[in-house]
């Protein structure tokens, strides 16, 4: 097992001793924002931005996403934002595995979700989406699987009904 440094959140948004970005802004809106960074962060529950670099390899491959809530399916951004726009670093490529399953479904009662997979070379998914709303009072949720130069896929399974 490789040893790991606890370090709390200020630090590690402020990139510790490096000194690169050295404050957070308290928003109007409720938001924080990096000092100089042009990315603001949301605070809404639930809500995760993993940028840089971000290292899941092993011997155990694939993983599961899930962002289902009791009233409404919540937001799965992985590689980026809407058709790459928008505050969201942008992966240069993003591969999705046969075995992973995502999900942003409504639970009890609502709309489904939004999930999007992006990259700005090469976007590859062979996995599952799920953006489900409740069919008796909500709308199937918002799927994007795209990039901006080349798209793989195999075996994809979409469902928003």
């Amino acid at each position: 097992m490789l040893p790991f440094t606890h370090r709390d959140l200020p630090d590690l948004l402020t990139v510790g001793a490096q000194g690169l970005n050295t404050g957070l802004t308290a928003n109007p809106d409720g938001t924080v924002q990096l000092a100089d960074s042009g990315l603001t962060i949301p605070t809404d529950a639930g809500t995760a931005i993993a940028s840089g670099s971000l290292d899941a390899s092993s011997s155990t491959i694939g993983g599961n996403v899930n962002a289902s809530g009791t009233n409404g399916g919540g937001t799965v951004r992985i590689g980026g934002d809407y058709q790459g726009e928008g505050n969201v670093p942008n992966a240069l490529r993003t591969l999705v595995s046969g075995d992973t399953v995502i999900k942003a479904d409504a639970l009890l009662n609502g709309d489904g979700g939004q999930v999007i997979l992006w990259a700005d070379e090469v976007t590859g998914f062979d996995g599952k989406i799920t953006a489900r709303g409740v069919s008796s009072d909500g709308d199937g949720g918002f799927v994007e699987v795209s990039g901006r130069n080349q798209i793989l896929s195999g075996a994809i399974a979409i469902l928003t009904c």
